[in-house]
């Protein structure tokens, strides 16, 4: 995933995902990081082997101090 800066922010942003269904996991790499202009992490979803078919949403957060934004993303299990 590539992590754009607004407003010219410059600072540590901790990254975080969840949601999904039982056993689901998810890992952020790096779980910190500095946008300062060249940010890029990579998230690994793993559903499973026996996850149920059907869609399931997963929530990325990005949290720096007492600022929070998230997006959330739909998976279809199948």
């Amino acid at each position: 995933m590539n992590l754009k800066s607004v407003n010219g922010f410059d600072g540590f942003v901790t990254l975080s995902c969840g949601g999904g269904p039982a056993r689901f996991v998810c890992v952020d790499l790096p779980m910190q990081i500095r946008l300062d202009g060249r940010a890029t992490a990579a998230t690994g979803v793993v559903f499973a082997r026996n996850t149920p078919a059907g869609t399931y949403t997963i929530t990325f957060t990005g949290t720096s101090w007492s600022t929070t934004e998230s997006v959330t993303v739909q998976f279809t299990v199948e």
